[in-house]
């Protein structure tokens, strides 16, 4: 019954010009392979590769990881010696969490904030370095389960220190993010002083040049995961597709559902406390499944370059032994001098 609403679907008119226009079309960061191609390759390793089952996966090992991080993260904050950095910490994280969470977040941070404790924060780095880079040891296994990934192996050490150098890039990153959230005034008003800026410039303006640069920092962040994380899937581009997929889904994602949350979901009326866990579960594992939907695209796009270079390495040798039967001499003839 589906096969046949299938084939009626791709009987129409509409659906035959789309598909005739998809074979033509070569988007940015394709490597000139047409847009119907890339689907097929993208939908095929979608389909045989269970992604929303590495995905799970992927967003349970991110779970674990986040309760050490914030841990450690939390108790270096009475060692900071900058004046409302925790209030400006705080007024970040409303704005980027769903109310629950930031709720219990908040609640957390009051106290470890005003109270020191050196014990924590040692064992907290330790965890905290064990479970993220075991997260992002996790996502590059994720990648290598991919549909189009090459069958080579890959050895454990190359692979922990991979996950260290994507976590350590990611950290430098976040921190900037954060810096440039919470001083971002500070740092407005020192480069108009400098007069590299306008004194005259306007908050709109203002507003999309933090915006620009926080999306260049969490597109770069991306970029850097599938760039460095690519161990079996094939050569990829640093600014490729997949990237700009993975960055606009992950914002959309991130802005829709902190929406539906706030608005319409009651999940601590149904689940009570809990129902903030569920929250952040949801968040972590719809963000998972995008980063594993953008390197699908990656190497759906390097699948489809390497199958059109090996196609066109086998016309090129067949007509050389077209050539080669045309010149070669018949049975009875004298061969030339």
């Amino acid at each position: 019954m589906a096969s046949k609403i299938v084939k009626k679907i791709l009987d129409l008119k509409v659906v035959k010009q789309l598909i005739a226009w998809s074979k033509k079309i070569v988007l940015p960061g394709f490597d000139g392979i047409p847009l119907f191609e890339v689907l097929t390759f993208l939908f095929k390793g979608m389909q045989e590769s269970s992604l929303t089952t590495r995905a799970a996966a992927l967003a349970f090992r991110f779970f674990l990881a986040i309760f050490p991080a914030l841990i450690f993260l939390l108790s270096l904050l009475p060692y900071i010696p900058i004046e409302d950095f925790y209030n400006n910490l705080l007024v970040l994280l409303e704005g980027l969490l769903p109310d629950d969470a930031y709720e219990m977040a908040r609640s957390t941070m009051d106290d470890l904030v005003h109270k020191r404790h050196d014990t924590l924060l040692s064992l907290g780095f330790i965890f905290a370095l064990y479970f993220a880079s075991d997260g992002v040891n996790s996502m590059i296994e994720e990648f290598n389960h991919s549909y189009h990934s090459l069958q080579k192996k890959i050895g454990f050490v190359k692979q922990r220190l991979t996950s260290f150098l994507i976590l350590g890039i990611l950290t430098v990153l976040m921190v900037l993010a954060i810096f440039l959230m919470i001083f971002y005034k500070v740092i407005i008003n020192y480069l108009i002083i400098q007069e590299w800026l306008p004194a005259n410039i306007s908050l709109g303006t203002l507003a999309v040049i933090k915006m620009a640069t926080l999306l260049i920092l969490f597109f770069t962040g991306i970029s850097s995961i599938y760039y460095f994380g690519n161990l079996k899937g094939g050569k990829f581009r640093f600014m490729s597709a997949g990237s700009t997929l993975a960055t606009g889904l992950a914002i959309l994602i991130s802005a829709g559902f902190g929406f539906y949350v706030n608005n319409f979901a009651n999940y601590n009326k149904v689940y009570g406390s809990i129902g903030t866990l569920i929250v952040v579960l949801l968040w972590i594992y719809f963000n998972s499944l995008v980063l594993l939907i953008g390197y699908e695209l990656n190497a759906s796009i390097a699948h489809a370059k390497a199958d059109k270079k090996i196609t066109s390495e086998e016309d090129l040798e067949d007509i050389n032994l077209e050539i080669r039967d045309k010149n070669k001499p018949e049975e009875g003839d004298l061969p030339t001098t």
